[in-house]
């Protein structure tokens, strides 16, 4: 096919939504790499990844109450490659990759991110890029315009006015909104917004105000965040000592039930809200419906086979180490010493694995993003693992039947985040 066409097809592709269509047509031509979850299971082997995420910076110009990288900037950010050593990363690549997702901390604060990106974009690498908003230059502006495979923009919303300041600093509402607008004459822009306490009662005016800008896609994130002895007995089961090997925010307690039934009751009307205001809702971590109640009231790793989505991603620090996920940060081997293809599946890698996938992942990992249904369709465990609690919370009749699988219309690569 020729390039200029390509591009010109799969620009508007994105720009009328089915981009998701023109990946399928792809993936039937030139199909990925299956992954035999039953050899992953015994091995602990992936075949090499079809997408990278990658961390450009993990420095951040705000505060937000619920992340995660709070106490790790606190302490002191550790030394991170510079932008020709991150292009040097991207130039080791395996040659399958086919998606990357840019991330932070927040990723325009690198200098000489218009480079990376521009290199990434020279490789014909489909990108989404994450941010939260407050920080995008004209360079970047400029930069994000000649992207010809750039598939959008994610910006991180959590609240109108006083309610997002609130949880992401004050006046950072009125910085993003501008760049959001300004996005949206060129790019595709997806909104996230993480659910809590403090927030998620305003759901529908949050709609009603993203909708009026023109949004068409809004992510709602379950909080994640773990217990101080989900840290204690993960370190324990994987001998990990290092204090930045674990980086997930820790809460003192989980949601009340009261404001968990409240929130299912919120989500329960969300197809009605959707139909409403014209726009589709994605969730994160994408569940079942029927599976919430065990995640909002800790029990999902006892009664959901659980899979970690990022088993199959290639995820990169900013300094060129491979390591798990954002949260799970033990490094596997660095790009710029040895091939991708040599750390992807060496002994350490696998081992960690098949420990992940033993224990139905790790108490760390019950609030994640990442979650998902193991992929064979099983939400149950097997019998001989089932556990006797009963969960405190109980999902609304109504949302399981409007909300079957929960997968949103977001593709594979960009549901793997975010987070934002």
């Amino acid at each position: 096919m020729n390039p200029r066409f390509r591009h010109w097809l799969k620009n508007l592709a994105i720009k009328t939504g089915s981009i998701k269509l023109l990946r399928k047509v792809r993936d039937t031509i030139a199909p990925p790499a299956r992954v035999d979850y039953q050899l992953l299971e015994r091995t602990g082997e992936v075949p090499v990844p079809t997408s990278v995420t990658m961390e450009v910076t993990l420095a951040c110009n705000l505060h937000c109450t619920m992340c995660f990288q709070n106490d790790y900037r606190d302490r002191g950010i550790a030394k991170e490659l510079g932008t020709d050593g991150l292009l040097q990363v991207v130039g080791r690549f395996p040659p399958d990759i086919r998606f990357a997702y840019f991330l932070g901390g927040e990723v325009f604060l690198r200098k000489g991110f218009p480079r990376l990106l521009e290199a990434v974009d020279a490789q014909g690498i489909e990108t989404f890029i994450t941010t939260n908003g407050t920080r995008i230059g004209p360079e970047d502006w400029a930069a994000l315009n000649r992207a010809r495979h750039l598939t959008g923009l994610g910006f991180s919303l959590d609240g109108v006015g006083a309610v997002h300041d609130a949880i992401r600093g004050h006046d950072t509402y009125d910085a993003i909104i501008p760049n959001v607008r300004r996005a949206l004459a060129t790019q595709r822009v997806y909104i996230s917004f993480v659910m809590m306490e403090s927030n998620f009662r305003q759901i529908p005016e949050f709609a009603k105000t993203m909708t009026d800008l023109g949004i068409k896609e809004i992510g709602f994130v379950h909080e994640m965040y773990c217990l101080a002895h989900d840290v204690e007995e993960t370190r324990r089961r994987l001998g990990w000592t290092e204090q930045d090997e674990i980086m997930m925010t820790v809460k003192k307690t989980d949601w009340k039930p009261d404001s968990a039934r409240e929130l299912f009751e919120s989500l329960a009307v969300m197809p009605s809200l959707e139909h409403r205001l014209g726009f589709v809702a994605a969730f994160e971590p994408p569940l079942p419906a029927e599976t919430l109640p065990a995640l909002y009231d800790g029990t999902i790793r006892s009664t959901t086979r659980l899979f970690c989505r990022e088993l199959t991603n290639l995820y990169l620090d900013p300094s060129g180490n491979v390591v798990h996920c954002g949260f799970l940060r033990r490094k596997f081997g660095n790009v710029l010493e040895q091939p991708i293809e040599a750390i992807w599946n060496s002994e350490p890698i696998r081992e960690f694995r098949k420990t992940l996938l033993d224990g139905n992942l790790l108490p760390v990992c019950r609030r994640c993003c990442k979650l998902s249904v193991w992929p064979d369709g099983s939400a149950s465990l097997p019998s001989q693992e089932a556990t006797t609690e009963t969960p405190v919370l109980v999902m609304p009749e109504r949302l399981v039947k409007a909300r079957p699988g929960g997968e949103g219309v977001r593709a594979r690569e960009e549901s793997r985040a975010g987070r934002p």
